[in-house]
């Protein structure tokens, strides 16, 4: 069986909130979809096991902002719902978030970084523009990735 980390540096645990309706209705129309694949190919050999999130330490407030910039934290709020945001520090970067989170994903899964086989990092920046990936798990200990 195989096990599936889900470490996120945007801040899953925000995003694990409320599902839009429209959303909802995708996810039912195709809940027939898994037990088809089942049928066919046998049992699906994956199950999540550990979650982490992690965001940048440096906060700015729209207010902060406002000290900068010609605009109001209830400018900025009414229009985009926006009150602070992460900044990364410097020498910080998507792949240092992403290996928090991951570790973080491992420590709630109760697994061992060296026993990770594949470590799968949906992005691109800056750092590395063909993927963080092999940073990510040599970050985390995950030796066999």
């Amino acid at each position: 069986m195989r096990l599936l980390l889900i470490a996120s540096a945007v801040g899953l645990s925000q995003q694990l909130g409320a599902v839009p309706a429209s959303t909802a209705r995708v996810q039912r129309s195709r809940s027939a979809a898994p037990r088809a694949v089942e049928a066919h190919r046998g049992a699906l050999r994956s199950r999540l096991v550990g979650i982490g999130s992690a965001a940048p330490d440096t906060v700015v407030t729209n207010e902060q902002l406002s000290s900068v910039v010609e605009t109001s934290d209830d400018w900025i709020s009414q229009r985009t719902g926006i009150r602070q945001r992460h900044l990364l520090a410097p020498g910080e970067g998507l792949s240092t978030l992403a290996a928090r989170a991951a570790q973080k994903a491992l420590e709630s899964s109760g697994v061992d970084a060296a026993s990770v086989e594949l470590v799968v990092l949906a992005t691109s920046s800056p750092d590395d523009l063909f993927g963080d990936a092999a940073h990510v798990a040599r970050e985390v200990g995950a030796t066999g990735a």
